[in-house]
């Protein structure tokens, strides 16, 4: 399975199907810490690891937001004492980048003598990290990108196979009857709390399964049956969905995610898929002209999600949104 294996046929907009080939294959293989530590310790340890040398520390950069990007920073910094981290480059709209704690200016390698490397943390911005950077006369060796080193793709994808493998064996062996097995999709832990309510009412309901795959945070422990974090990658998500045997699955998705029930269904269409929207697009973008102008989304995103929203609207059996759907009352 590639991504441009998933088609979305809903989306009459060719750019806004490619913008969501294009996310599906930046969010692809899965974000493995310990194996990126690995990869990373020969480059960042010892003569040789930067500028510094001679047992001096290696002054890194960091760049990166997401759960992921921290739970390897935190190793790195728990793991390696030769490094020390100065500064977080952060997105900017009006800059290439900028230091945290300095928003008001954009960064310079040439004038910030502070660092030697520069650790891409974040596989799916890596690559627009990267060329941005070497527009500001960043050599390239000086840019670390732990994700895209073939060590690091030999050693993630037997580990990351295998428990799929040892999870779908789990999930699908499991005595309880097909319409009494409950799927839950969710991205972040945490950040819309309905799930792990859900899933702990049904927990007390004799004969119901409940399994859940966690994108990108590790899940709650205790609350399912069996749980799954895809760490990252679409692509585990979507196989898993692929061999899932017929039922509801409840996803939890949202503005640029809201696209996940139209790949879902098109890897299993045996499936009915239950999607929770927290916040339409489309009432949150009074103005799509003037946010485009400001670069907060692309045009084609911004139709991507608004085709992907009306899909959800029209064509899953069921959906629920926050406050009883009341924006979506006030617009009839």
């Amino acid at each position: 399975m590639t991504p441009h294996e998933i088609p979305f046929p809903h989306l009459s907009d060719p750019a806004a199907r490619e913008h969501l080939t294009n996310l599906l294959a930046r969010s692809w293989e899965p974000r493995d810490a310990p194996i990126a530590l690995e990869v990373l310790r020969p480059l960042l340890s010892g003569p040789g690891s930067g500028e510094t040398g001679g047992g001096k520390k290696v002054r890194l950069l960091w760049q990166g937001e997401e759960p992921l990007d921290k739970a390897l920073l935190r190793l790195l910094v728990d793991t390696l004492p030769e490094i020390e981290i100065v500064g977080h480059l952060v997105e900017h709209r009006s800059a290439a980048g900028i230091l945290r704690g300095n928003a008001a200016t954009s960064w310079s390698p040439q004038a910030d003598p502070r660092w030697d490397r520069i650790l891409l943390a974040n596989p799916a911005q890596a690559d627009a990290w990267a060329v941005r950077l070497e527009a500001l006369g960043v050599a390239p060796d000086r840019i670390l990108r732990p994700h895209a080193n073939p060590l690091y793709q030999a050693l993630s994808a037997p580990r990351h196979e295998a428990r799929k493998r040892t999870f779908l064996a789990s999930a699908t062996g499991s005595p309880s009857p097909m319409n009494r097995r409950l799927l839950f999709i969710v991205l972040h832990r945490g950040s819309m709390p309905s799930v792990e309510y859900l899933a702990q009412a049904l927990a007390e309901r004799p004969g119901v399964t409940t399994a859940a795959l966690y994108l990108f945070t590790p899940p709650p422990e205790g609350l399912f049956h069996l749980t799954f974090h895809c760490q990252g990658s679409l692509r585990l998500m979507l196989e898993i969905v692929a061999a899932w045997p017929a039922g509801v699955v409840y996803l939890q998705a949202h503005f640029r995610w809201v696209f996940l029930s139209q790949a879902l269904l098109a890897v299993n269409d045996r499936l009915q898929v239950v999607q929770e929207v927290y916040d339409w697009f489309e009432a949150f973008m009074k103005d799509p002209a003037a946010a485009a102008a400001e670069k907060l989304w692309s045009p084609a995103e911004m139709e991507a999600i608004l085709l992907s929203e009306r899909f959800v609207r029209h064509h899953l059996p069921a959906f629920l949104y926050k406050s009883g759907g009341q924006w979506m009352e006030r617009s009839a």
